[in-house]
């Protein structure tokens, strides 16, 4: 077949009315772009189609008040910009991952090495954004943002799908791209449908800017410029061990309403705070030395809640289900009748037991603030953020209360502030007359450093601590049929985390686990086997395989309450040493 003649400056195919970048950041992180023209396209270009990177990082830092560190470049040529001249001239990181697009997803390969890159550019810029572009800037990037979020940040992966659709509308609209995602991330999941082109997709470009093509798929780079990849390996089908089969499926349930999808775009970013060390490995190092805080860990039950006005209360899940709260209250400190706004707060449900007559009080102890109104205290210490939760969102309902402003009758749960102690009082918290005044279960410890911002995602400073007896790990549980030759067949019950591919461990089957297949199981390190707790009903995904590590070496070197309260007392006096100026507060998690 004979090759078309290079055309140098000819255009991406469907390239001139396509977005130019996602409208709002992905996970507070990537911004998704198309492929940035240099100036010598222009005279094919009109004015108010031109897209350049100085554009693209002019508009970033003006839109979002950052700046891009990384561009990381997917396509399949180099002919559309001078990345040494426009990118690394400006003291700004360029990779490139050569994605074939044209019918292909990125392979395993491509995925691979790009969760690499943005790891370790995020542990060293943890505040510069990253620019992801292929062509058009939807499907590859997209696919490839995707996984991230999946595998690095725990979503889900039709919250990823639609939490990149919301920043970059309409999303990925390549049905075999959202098909490879979920085959590999949630195979048992139904596959949503993917969007109707976009109206740019389908809209023939003026012949006298270029010429039209036959019709090659959007995310192409075969721009007959014969600079393909040079990757002769065949795309591998990705594998992952099977996941559970929701009861319910809810496919995409939060954005029908578009208030949530605004909630998310803004502030999914602000990761649960529920992924910490065990602190049994902390022990060893001079953590507790900077550790300021300490608290009663109660049973599962994390929430986000997003206050935005009268009526629209809403509360985030471990699962990243979004549901509106009716008939609740938080009044504004300087005008009990004006409500509060765009503000988000960290916290946890609990059922309490009246000690009278026996009655459960369901309530909500906000244990974090990150956001009030128009102030980011996410940034400010603890103290700061404890101070907010009490004297600005507490105070004004207790008042509000006391002068018939709100009905308490009609809410559906009470609003409380966890409280927080010396963390010297950790004898007290462990004492059993401490645990007698409590109303509600507990089954640990976690301190939390005072000087610290409002972290998300894993937070290495916060440790946990539990009686060695209960240390445990939520698993998914896949039960095979396996025999041995010459035996007979039984059934293996197969333990899987998060972000690791193969069994993580094997329990034994027994009744308690039998009709479980599939189910996320909480299990403990009992006699040298893992033992079967609970099921939890309240999750739909293990723990990650770094907090499944993390839990195992606790177990290999317990931590006694002993121990634990020799090793404070001796942090205590190790910081009494070094500064006076050092102020140490606990929290009754």
């Amino acid at each position: 077949m004979s090759k078309r003649p290079f055309e140098p400056l000819k255009l991406p195919n469907r390239w001139l009315y396509c977005p130019r970048k996602s409208e709002t950041l992905i996970a507070d992180k990537f911004v998704a772009f198309k492929v940035p023209l240099a100036t010598k396209f222009n005279p094919n270009v009109p004015p108010e189609c031109r897209f350049n990177m100085q554009m693209l990082l002019d508009s970033v830092k003006k839109n979002f008040h950052k700046k891009i560190g990384l561009i990381i470049d997917l396509t399949n040529t180099n002919r559309f910009y001078d990345a040494e001249k426009e990118v690394k001239d400006q003291g700004i990181r360029y990779v490139k991952i050569q994605c074939k697009g044209h019918g292909e997803t990125p392979t395993r390969e491509n995925r691979d090495l790009f969760l690499s890159i943005v790891e370790s550019f995020m542990t060293k810029n943890p505040l510069d954004l990253i620019g992801v572009h292929c062509t058009h800037g939807f499907n590859r990037t997209g696919f490839l943002i995707c996984s991230y979020l999946v595998e690095k940040l725990d979503f889900s992966v039709d919250m990823a799908v639609s939490l990149f659709a919301l920043a970059r509308p309409p999303g990925i609209y390549k049905q075999d791209y959202l098909n490879e995602l979920f085959a590999h991330y949630d195979p048992e999941a139904q596959v949503p449908h993917a969007p109707a082109l976009p109206n740019w997709e389908t809209e023939e470009e003026k012949p006298a800017v270029v010429e039209k093509e036959s019709t090659l798929s959007d995310d192409d780079d075969f721009d007959f410029d014969y600079e393909p990849v040079s990757n002769t390996t065949k795309k591998p089908k990705f594998s992952h061990p099977k996941r559970p089969r929701k009861e319910e499926t809810k496919l995409n349930p939060v954005f029908a309403d578009p208030d949530l999808a605004v909630i998310l775009m803004k502030y999914l970013v602000f990761a649960w705070k529920h992924k910490t060390y065990a602190i049994g490995m902390a022990l060893d190092s001079q953590a507790l030395n900077h550790t300021e805080s300490v608290g009663k860990r109660m049973e599962p039950g994390i929430y986000l809640m997003y206050i935005n006005g009268r009526g629209r209360i809403y509360m985030l899940d471990r699962d990243n289900s979004v549901f509106c709260v009716h008939n609740l209250s938080f009044p504004d400190r300087s005008d009990l009748d004006r409500h509060l706004t765009s503000t988000l707060v960290d916290g946890e449900f609990v059922v309490d037991k009246d000690p009278k007559n026996g009655a459960k009080i369901p309530r909500f102890l906000i244990y974090d603030v990150v956001k009030f109104e128009d102030d980011q205290v996410n940034q400010s210490n603890f103290d700061v953020r404890m101070q907010c939760i009490d004297r600005e969102i507490i105070g004004p309902r207790h008042e509000a209360l006391r002068v018939g402003k709100i009905n308490r009758a009609m809410e559906p749960f009470s609003v409380r502030k966890k409280e927080f102690f010396p963390i010297m009082h950790t004898v007290k918290l462990l004492s059993p007359e401490f645990e007698k005044q409590l109303t509600h279960g507990i089954d640990g410890l976690i301190y939390q450093p005072v000087d610290d911002p409002y972290k998300c995602g894993r937070c290495d400073s916060i440790l946990k601590w539990k009686p060695p007896s209960m240390n445990s790990v939520d698993f998914r549980l896949d039960i095979v049929e396996h025999q041995e030759i010459g035996g007979l067949p039984e059934k293996k019950g197969l333990l899987f985390v998060n972000g690791y591919d193969k069994p993580f461990s094997v329990i034994r089957v027994t009744k308690a686990i039998k009709d479980l297949n599939g189910k996320i199981i909480e299990c403990r390190w009992y006699n040298n086997q893992w033992d079967f707790m609970r099921e939890r009903v309240d999750k739909s995904y293990p723990n990650h395989y770094n907090t499944a590590l993390a839990v195992c070496e606790s177990i290999k070197f317990p931590v006694t309450q002993e121990l634990l309260i020799d090793k404070i007392r001796q942090a205590e006096r190790n910081k009494m040493a070094q500064s006076q100026g050092y102020q140490n507060y606990s929290n009754a998690y």
